[in-house]
């Protein structure tokens, strides 16, 4: 054999050798690589079975004021929103860890301000609608630190992840309870978000309109610029403390006031009271400063003030609201999503006379020298009597009695949900129901005197199909009014 074939012959060996030799490499690499993702798993599962999570425990710092780089980080997180407290960053970068660790759970020290108010939305509704949950929580508490620059803040600690706990708790002031759910403003119960305002959007609502009062300057506010009883050319000068303290004082501004009927809301009241400390003004001229809401105009009537001042009202309020520390924060927001119920003309009277009824004990106490403020942290028997005659009816028009806060906020987000498509506005289905009851028929009465089956009639009103043309126009001659009436409600189905 030449040379040349020898070398040949002794190339391929090697060759041969080679593959050889790498094959048996990879295939202790593969077996190399089962081993560990089956460690892998094993280890998984001991974890998950023996309930041995991972937290990701501690306090994002808390800052008055963001800097610079935070703004940054406040507006890569929130573009849409990026006046929030600097901790929720925190809360959507961890979310995001969560969202692929599934076995995970995260537990932050936060301000409170972010499961309250106008904060709610923008920071948990993301990761509410990705599937994340609240395992346990402790709810609003007066924190403070040790160090030499004091810092106090109302927190709270909130425990979330992508897996949710059988058991879950919430803790508050000393006591803990077991619940089926825990909703993101740390209550028992569903989620509810409020959608955030958008600039330049035209208020669609029918309700009398809401607005918070002037900010006065500080010179303005001179109480040598105030009288304590009322002249020719002054009007009444509203703020929360004269509101609350029942100290009127008059001032004489520069553009007069409309007369009109107002509804005066506190922007900021204590939350230990039973009810809302609002206060009815009809047919007068007030001067109101920014530290309270307004509702006024002809349609700020005695029966809307009475569904403002029920508990169902003030539920909604107390699970929605801002905070500013412990106190309730009143905002536009709350009052215009307020779901209403469906009211007749008679209902509306109802409401207005109890609500009279409560103006009166009111004006009687007032009389003997006491406060609002005074009256609701500590209410007298006769006012809290007729607090109690008015919330048994106000529950009666959302349909039934209900036993505490929890039941109150699940009837008032399904009120809430159904009315999402058409904001206050009327169904045909709803109209068509209310002309019914006017007229004292059964469905079946209507039916015999209409030739429209009963059953249909019934899916009609419970807004399950939609209302064919041919039935408005039955239905419409016998009420005696013009079909274009009927037409100009919307015609949607349930849930569409």
């Amino acid at each position: 054999m030449s040379k040349k074939a020898k070398a040949e012959v002794a190339d391929e060996s090697a060759v041969i050798i080679t593959d050889a030799v790498l094959a048996e490499n990879q295939a202790k690499l593969d077996s190399y690589e089962k081993a560990i993702k089956a460690a892998q798993e094993r280890r998984r599962k001991v974890i998950i079975e023996s309930k041995l999570y991972t937290y990701d425990i501690g306090n994002p710092p808390f800052v008055s004021k963001a800097n610079a780089e935070q703004k940054k980080d406040l507006e890569r997180f929130f573009p849409k929103c990026p006046q929030l407290d600097y901790c929720a960053c925190f809360v959507a970068k961890t979310g995001k860890y969560l969202l692929a660790h599934k076995e995970t759970e995260a537990a932050f020290l936060l301000t409170s301000s972010v499961c309250q108010g106008s904060q709610l939305t923008p920071v948990w509704q993301p990761l509410s609608d990705k599937g994340l949950v609240i395992n346990f929580a402790y709810k609003p508490f007066d924190w403070e630190n040790d160090l030499k620059r004091r810092v106090q803040a109302s927190c709270v600690i909130v425990c979330f992840s992508a897996s949710e706990r059988q058991q879950k708790l919430i803790f508050d002031d000393g006591k803990c309870i077991s619940v089926s759910r825990i909703n993101f403003a740390l209550y028992e119960g569903r989620d509810l978000f409020l959608p955030l305002p958008k600039k330049g959007e035209k208020r669609k609502s029918d309700r009398p309109p809401i607005a918070m009062g002037q900010r006065i300057s500080a010179d303005k506010l001179s109480r040598a610029a105030f009288l304590p009883r009322q002249r020719q050319g002054y009007v009444r000068y509203i703020s929360a403390k004269e509101l609350l303290q029942g100290r009127p004082v008059y001032t004489k501004p520069k553009v007069f006031p409309q007369l009109t009927d107002y509804i005066i809301i506190p922007r900021h009241f204590s939350a230990k009271r039973e009810y809302l400390p609002a206060e009815y003004f009809p047919e007068t001229r007030l001067y109101c400063n920014d530290s309270v809401c307004l509702i006024f105009g002809q349609k700020a009537t005695l029966w809307i003030f009475a569904l403002l001042i029920s508990s169902m009202h003030y539920t909604w309020v107390k699970r929605l609201s801002g905070r500013l520390m412990s106190n309730i924060r009143y905002s536009n927001s709350l009052y215009e999503h307020f779901p209403l119920p469906r009211l007749k003309e008679t209902d509306k009277q109802q409401l207005s006379a109890l609500a009279k009824k409560i103006l009166q004990i009111r004006a009687e106490h007032y009389e003997n020298g006491t406060t609002l403020a005074a009256l609701y942290d500590r209410l007298p028997l006769d006012l809290k009597s007729a607090h109690m005659q008015l919330d048994n009816f106000v529950e009666k028009l959302y349909g039934g009695v209900f036993i505490g806060d929890n039941e109150r906020m699940e009837r008032l987000i399904d009120v809430y949900e159904t009315r999402q498509i058409s904001g206050d506005r009327e169904y045909l289905s709803d109209k068509l129901k209310q002309l019914r009851l006017n007229k004292g028929l059964t469905l079946w009465a209507l039916s015999v005197k209409t030739g429209i089956e009963a059953d249909l009639l019934a899916c009609y009103e419970k807004r399950s199909i939609v209302v064919a043309k041919g039935a408005i126009d039955i239905l419409a001659k016998f009420y005696g009014i013009d079909k274009s009436e009927l037409e100009a409600y919307p015609n949607n189905k349930s849930g569409q």
